[in-house]
């Protein structure tokens, strides 16, 4: 809830007043509906009040944040505001779907802000399971990220992923990505994200009733011996979430050597090489 002393502050500036709690406390919104992009406004508070040295604004600004993240915070996962009706104040409504990606991204960005200004490293967590939602820690429990061309679908569906891959969702993706990455170039995550990421995909594909161990695409007894050389080179495997996959993209971790990884709609596929054994005899040149 927001403190007394900043509801004190919203009376005497015009522009924050619409940010004071209604509807018995329980409605911390300007509007009576709560539509997307909702964190861009608490972050725009907590931005400027740390510019302007206004701690109240700050402090408005990051209970306006705790209250969208409980309002869009489901069973552990980020769910955001459906644009099927939105979340409606005076008839408590709130739409479960269609979930966007630009949704993700500013709240993914305002609780990063709220870190920043805050050393509070639970906005971290915050910020890393709005990101997850991307990842398919979300109610479908499906990727919203198409890692085959690096775009983003348009979000998640009652029914299942919008595969339209619009320029708004793309951006939004990319957008929260760089800003992890940041986070991770910092030293401030816990776990690479490499590791989230191939984890997350695990937890997804589990979910949809596929085994992550088990490579598609290939017999059964070639995938049961897919560590070793029993695979044919040349040969390409597709494997749904196998291992964990190095920074450099270049190996599976226990799973097959001397391989090249591919990223296709989700999948990693493994293409085994052949040795290229001319390369090898060039190497030694018969003496005149």
């Amino acid at each position: 809830m927001i403190a007394a002393e900043s509801v004190a502050a919203l009376g005497r500036n015009p522009q924050m007043r619409a940010f004071a709690p209604n509807n018995g406390g329980k409605w911390q919104w300007p509007d009576p509906l709560v539509t997307y992009s909702n964190a861009s406004l608490p972050h725009a508070l907590i931005s400027t009040g740390r510019c302007l040295g206004r701690e109240d604004m700050v402090e408005i600004g990051l209970d306006v944040l705790r209250w969208l993240l409980s309002l869009q915070t489901v069973d552990g996962h980020f769910v955001p505001i459906g644009n099927d009706g939105w979340c409606d104040r005076d008839s408590s409504r709130r739409a479960r779907f269609d979930q966007q990606p630009i949704e993700a991204d500013t709240t993914l960005g305002a609780c990063i802000e709220a870190f920043r200004i805050t050393g509070d490293r639970r906005w971290l967590q915050d910020a890393l399971r709005t990101f997850r939602w991307f990842l398919g820690d979300n109610d479908l429990g499906v990727p919203v990220y198409d890692e085959a061309t690096g775009a983003c679908f348009d979000g998640l569906q009652a029914t299942g992923l919008n595969q339209n891959q619009g320029a708004e969702s793309t951006l939004a993706w990319m957008h929260a990505l760089i800003q992890m990455h940041a986070l991770q170039a910092e030293g401030l995550l816990e776990m690479p994200l490499n590791i989230i990421r191939e984890r997350d995909r695990q937890t997804s594909v589990a979910a949809n009733g596929l085994n992550p161990s088990i490579p598609l695409g290939v017999p059964n007894e070639e995938a049961r011996n897919h560590r070793g050389s029993e695979i044919t080179p040349g040969c390409e495997v597709t494997l749904y979430a196998p291992a964990i996959v190095d920074p450099g993209m270049n190996t599976i971790t226990d799973q097959v050597s001397d391989c090249e990884v591919h990223s296709v709609a989700g999948r990693v596929l493994l293409e085994v090489q052949e040795e290229k054994a001319e390369q090898n005899e060039a190497k030694v040149q018969p003496t005149a």
